[in-house]
C-alpha cells in the first residue's frame, strides 16, 4: 500500500520542503537559530538511490541554502510526511537525513565525548585492535547499534523479540532469557550460573580482551566459554609490531583507549624499558 503511494507521488512534480526535524544541530548564527544536519545525520546510504532521488531528495530550488553552513537545512516535505516518514527511514534515510534514526545508529554511546574519535577517524571503527572498544562503548558513532554486544547489551537469541515483548514484558523470565537486547539487560538475571558457551563467533580474537577493562566485563559475559578456558592471558610488552605504525602513543592517555593500547604498546607508552 505504501508502495503504491509513493509511486503515485513520484509523478506529482510539485516539491515542497521544510526545515529539518531529526538527526540536527541547532546552532546560533546571526542571533538566529540554525538547523545544521549532525554528523550521523547521512551517515549511511540509501537502499534505492534512484527510487530515493525521484521521491525524497531535496528539491532543487534548497540547495543553495543547503550547502550554506549559515542556513537551516532544508528536507523533502515527504520525509516528514507521518504516513511515509517509516518507509522514508526505511528506503531512503540519506537523502531525508534520517541515518541517525536507523537500526545501526539508533542507540547510545557511553560517553560522547570520548567517542568523537571515531567521527573524525571513521577508521578505527573497524580497526581490528580496537573494534571492540567501538562495538562495547561507541556503537551509534560507527553504526553497529544492531549488532550483537553493542554498547555491552547481550543479544537476542529469539527472532521474535518484539512480539514477545509486547505480550509479556520485559519482567517474564522467559523474555529476559531471550530477549536480553531488546529488554537492554546486561547480565544474567537467573541467578545461576550462566551457560559455558560463546555467544559471538569471534571470541577468540577478542581473548585479550577477557582481563583488560573497562572492557573485561563486556566481553566475559559475550565470551563465557573462551574467557574462563583461557583466562585472558595478556599481551607481552610491545607485542604488537605496528604499534608505532598505528601511532597509539596519543592514545596512552586517553580513555577509553588508553587501557587497551597500555596493555598491548606498552613499550611505546613508556611502561616498558
Amino acid at each position: 500500500m505504501v508502495y503504491d503511494v509513493l509511486f503515485l507521488l513520484s509523478f506529482a512534480k510539485a516539491i515542497s520542503s521544510g526545515v529539518i526535524d531529526e538527526c540536527f544541530v541547532e546552532n546560533q548564527v546571526n542571533n538566529q537559530a540554525v538547523r545544521r544536519p549532525s554528523q550521523l545525520a547521512q551517515a549511511c546510504s540509501n537502499n534505492n538511490q534512484a527510487f530515493c532521488a525521484e521521491l525524497f531528495d531535496p528539491p532543487a530550488n534548497v540547495a543553495g541554502n543547503n550547502a550554506n553552513p549559515a542556513m537551516s537545512y532544508n528536507v523533502n516535505d515527504r520525509c516528514q510526511n507521518a504516513a511515509l516518514k517509516a518507509e522514508a527511514i526505511k528506503i531512503c534515510p540519506r537523502s531525508c537525513a534520517f541515518c541517525c534514526l536507523t537500526p545501526q545508529y539508533n542507540c547510545t554511546n557511553e560517553n560522547e565525548e570520548n567517542c568523537n574519535l571515531f567521527l573524525t577517524m571513521p577508521q578505527f571503527c573497524t580497526n581490528p585492535d580496537i573494534s571492540a572498544i567501538a562495538l562495547a562503548k561507541c556503537p551509534r558513532n560507527c553504526g553497529l547499534c544492531n549488532q550483537p554486544g553493542a554498547g555491552g547489551r547481550c543479544p537476542d537469541t529469539s527472532p521474535n523479540c518484539a512480539v514477545l515483548v509486547a505480550l509479556a514484558g520485559c519482567k517474564d523470565t522467559n523474555v529476559q532469557r531471550n530477549c536480553m537486547g531488546t529488554c537492554n539487560i546486561r547480565s544474567s538475571t537467573t541467578g545461576g550460573p550462566p551457560t559455558c558457551s560463546d555467544d559471538r563467533a569471534n571470541c577468540a580474537q577478542m581473548q585479550r580482551f577477557c582481563t583488560v577493562e573497562p572492557f573485561a566485563a563486556t566481553v566475559r559475559q559475550q565470551c563465557r566459554k573462551t574467557c574462563a578456558i583461557t583466562g585472558g592471558a595478556s599481551a607481552r610488552p610491545d607485542d604488537r609490531a605496528n604499534c608505532a605504525q598505528m601511532q597509539v602513543q596519543r592514545f596512552c592517555t586517553v580513555e577509553p583507549f588508553a587501557a587497551i593500547v597500555k596493555q598491548q604498546c606498552r613499550k611505546i607508552c613508556g611502561l616498558y624499558t
